[in-house]
């Protein structure tokens, strides 16, 4: 309300959830056994600025563990716009760490 308005964090991906390979979780001595699976992304959203790419899969976002679309909607609607959002992924056998920096969504 302080902004008169509703605002809201925009990532610019479309995710889907997807259970990890256990051998994968093993290897990377992952708990997690789900995770969510970037399906397309805005190419100029938040999200591809950072090197986030179609195929990855997120596992964590500011340290919590994200297996469900639900999770990462939860964390941004409490998450500060502007404000660099650690984000853990996996790509190909690999973790890498990205920083996303959220714009505010335009509700389309």
């Amino acid at each position: 309300m302080t902004h008169g308005r509703v605002r809201r964090a925009y990532l610019g991906l479309v995710g889907q959830p997807r259970p990890l390979p256990r051998s994968l979780a093993r290897r990377l001595h992952l708990k997690e056994s789900a995770a969510v699976e970037v399906a397309a992304l805005d190419p100029h959203g938040p999200a591809a600025r950072a090197g986030v790419c179609k195929g990855d899969l997120i596992i964590h976002l500011a340290d919590q563990p994200t297996s469900s679309v639900d999770d990462i909607h939860h964390l941004l609607g409490e998450w500060t716009i502007g404000e660099p959002l650690p984000v853990v992924i996996l790509r190909g056998e690999g973790q890498q760490k990205v920083h996303i920096v959220p714009t505010e969504g335009t509700g389309t």
